[in-house]
């Protein structure tokens, strides 16, 4: 190749300027350039080169026609050729001489290059590869696709299945619910049908039973008029008909025939109630056990005693305390039937321990007081024992409080100050919330009680008239009650304990008596509090009425001053106790102020002490007469005691004329066959 470059004249026109075409002999790039250039550079690789005289075309091309042939001059050494006189010719370049010349000229750029090309290279791998992995993950995922959409047929095809089975349970779940609910709707309409017949049917037995009832309530009160006619002249059959109507008033829980059972208890006469002898002086203080096994009475004399109400004669063993040097003026049983606390004028308290195979045992005795004891009092929880003292002197007047739950009891005692002076009455709420006491001065002071005892300040309770001398709680601890007078009128007065402060809210004044009240007391059941006075009449007032001060019943039944009063635990009966000698006892069932009661003649004084057992059966009376008279208060008990002290009827002209004449007799209380004849004696009743 010639190093110079190829020109070729173009002349165009006289005026233009001479251009002609030069050849770059590297790139063999053809451009245009002036004729007067010296030298030139290439476009396209930037090779300067001297131009060289274009060769006429004539030449030229016998020149190239003839390369063929001249293989071996060109094959000839440049050298030799030179000397021969030839022109050196470039040698041409081939196409990876023309790579590694154009990279050493622009090294930066091929570099560049190179790394592109390494990294395009690279990247290609790399996408190839990628590619590759694409390729097998589509495969992978084409295969999961065609066994998730035979899954998916499958489903397809079993849930179809399920819906057919579905719809075809769902046909018979409905068909089976419409069944269940036309039974459903059948069973009500049998249950109703039942429930109405069962109620038509108790409605029935108890219109029945009310009838049997009322049957033999007409024919009891026969019975006890038929025996209230006979028994001036027929003793025993009267009392055979009495005891006979008792036995069909107390079977259906009636209250007994008033004219039947005084009849009862007056052919009794000394065999009603239980004398117990022992004491030399008056009777001052007396209580029942909770398990109504033993009977404590005081007296004036210096030795209280214990009965035992449960030995076939209480009277024959009574077991004597000795313990006290004066008067005991207290007795009371703690409610686990542990202790007898007893409370004398020899300013002791002596605990005797009934736990004990021996109650007569050494006691322990409690010291403290430097007055006479005159009132003692237990917690429901059998822990704090309550005792008061007074005397002449004001040091001598003094409450106290023993905790019996302590290892020592006779050193566990603390005095509480602020009660008051010569404190005559203690009480004890039965949920043990609250501790009352009230002293000379008529004037109640009310305290709470925690687990450590009561609390340090009472309350004074001042918002009434008059001057209380009794106090209680309600058995369901709502009330506190104080009685006493106003004037010559006696007053009951009752004190809200469910109010945040008891003594800033007026208490509700119960006025009924004409006379001072002498004693009061609450049913068990916290619904009726019975008060009694120098009138002579007992007051029975409902605690529950919307209006407590207008729900009084008045009791007419003693002749003198009412002294005591008590509730049986069982609520059926009151007994209330006079200066006339009497106990009335009053049944609470439908008691009204027409209610005759039934009257105990005592023969004791005047009876101002009872005392009714926990189990209802025993009732206990104390008068004057240094004795305790103990009355049955089981009507079943007294029937059968009664037809036991009828002589032989085999024996006695009397039986005898009832044996002839039994047809005469309206029962046979041997085989207890009720035969009522009427009027007429045609019908015949038989139970």
């Amino acid at each position: 190749m010639n190093p110079r470059g190829m020109l070729k004249l173009h002349v165009e026109s006289d005026e233009s300027p001479a251009v002609m075409t030069a050849s770059c002999p590297l790139c063999q790039a053809e451009f245009e350039t002036a004729t007067e250039a010296d030298r030139l550079s290439c476009p396209e690789c930037g090779l300067a080169f001297a131009p060289s005289d274009p060769q006429p075309e004539a030449d030229t091309e016998p020149e190239d026609s003839l390369q063929g042939h001249a293989e071996p001059e060109a094959q000839a050494d440049p050298f030799d050729r030179w000397l021969q006189g030839a022109p050196i010719q470039p040698r041409q370049i081939t196409d990876g001489e023309w790579l590694r010349n154009c990279a050493r000229r622009h090294w930066l750029a091929s570099g560049v290059g190179a790394a592109a090309a390494v990294g395009l290279v690279a990247a290609a791998l790399i996408s190839t590869s990628a590619w590759l992995q694409t390729n097998r993950q589509l495969a992978q995922a084409l295969l999961a696709r065609e066994k998730a959409d035979k899954l998916q047929q499958e489903a397809e095809t079993a849930h179809t299945a399920d819906l057919r089975e579905l719809e075809h349970r769902t046909a018979l779940w409905k068909s089976e619910q419409s069944a269940r609910r036309q039974s459903e709707r059948r069973l009500d309409e049998f249950r109703l049908a039942a429930e109405k017949a069962d109620r038509a049917r108790l409605e029935a037995e108890e219109a029945r039973r009310q009838a049997e009832r009322e049957v033999r309530r007409a024919i009891a009160q026969q019975l006890a008029a038929r025996s209230q006619l006979i028994r001036g002249d027929h003793p025993q059959r009267g009392l055979l008909l009495a005891a006979e109507a008792l036995h069909l008033a107390q079977r259906d829980g009636e209250a007994p025939i008033a004219s039947a059972a005084q009849y009862l208890r007056d052919r009794l006469g000394p065999d009603d109630g239980r004398r117990l002898e022992g004491h030399s002086a008056k009777i001052t203080a007396m209580a029942i056990s909770r398990q109504s096994g033993w009977l404590a009475t005081a007296s004036v004399a210096n030795t209280p005693r214990l009965w035992n109400l449960k030995a076939a004669d209480p009277a024959a063993q009574p077991v004597v305390l000795a313990g006290h040097h004066g008067r005991v003026s207290a007795v009371v049983f703690s409610p686990d039937d542990r202790w007898l606390a007893t409370g004398g004028y020899d300013s002791t308290v002596c605990l005797w321990n009934l736990a004990e195979d021996d109650p007569a045992a050494e006691p322990l005795v409690l010291r403290g007081h430097d007055g006479r004891i005159t009132n003692v009092a237990i917690s429901s929880n059998a822990r704090w024992l309550f005792t008061a003292s007074n005397g002449y002197d004001q040091g001598d007047s003094e409450l106290r409080v023993w905790d019996l739950a302590a290892p020592a009891p006779t050193q566990a005692s603390r005095a509480l100050p602020d009660y008051g002076e010569r404190i005559q009455v203690i009480a004890v709420s039965r949920d043990d919330r609250w501790l009352a006491a009230l002293g000379d001065d008529g004037l109640p002071r009310l305290s709470r009680l925690t687990e450590q005892g009561p609390a340090p300040q009472p309350v004074l309770l001042d918002k009434h008239a008059g001057r209380l001398t009794q106090l209680s709680f309600s058995s369901d601890g709502r009330w506190l009650v104080g009685g006493g007078s106003n004037g010559q009128a006696g007053e009951a007065w009752l004190w809200d304990l469910q109010a945040a402060n008891p003594a800033e809210v007026q208490p509700l004044r119960l006025a009924g008596h004409s006379g001072a009240i002498r004693a009061l007391a609450g049913s068990a059941d916290g619904r009726c509090l019975a008060t009694v006075g120098e009138d002579g009449l007992a007051c029975v007032w409902d605690l529950t009425a919307e209006d407590c001060a207008a729900s009084a019943i008045t009791l007419h039944g003693h002749s003198g001053a009412v002294l005591a009063v008590a509730f049986s635990p069982d609520n059926r009966w009151l007994a209330t106790a006079g200066s006339d000698q009497n106990v009335c006892l009053w049944s609470m069932n439908g008691l009204s102020a027409r209610t005759t009661p039934i009257v105990l003649r005592t023969q004791q004084g005047p009876v101002d002490t009872l005392a009714v057992s926990r189990d209802g059966k025993w009732l206990a009376t104390a008068g004057d007469d240094h004795s305790v008279r103990v009355w049955n208060l089981h009507w079943d008990d007294l029937i059968n005691l009664a037809l036991r002290s009828l002589p032989d009827s085999n024996s006695t002209a009397e039986g005898r004329q009832t044996d002839a004449s039994e047809a005469d007799l309206p029962i046979n209380i041997a085989k207890r066959p009720l035969r009522l004849a009427d009027p007429q004696g045609t019908s015949n009743l038989r139970r």
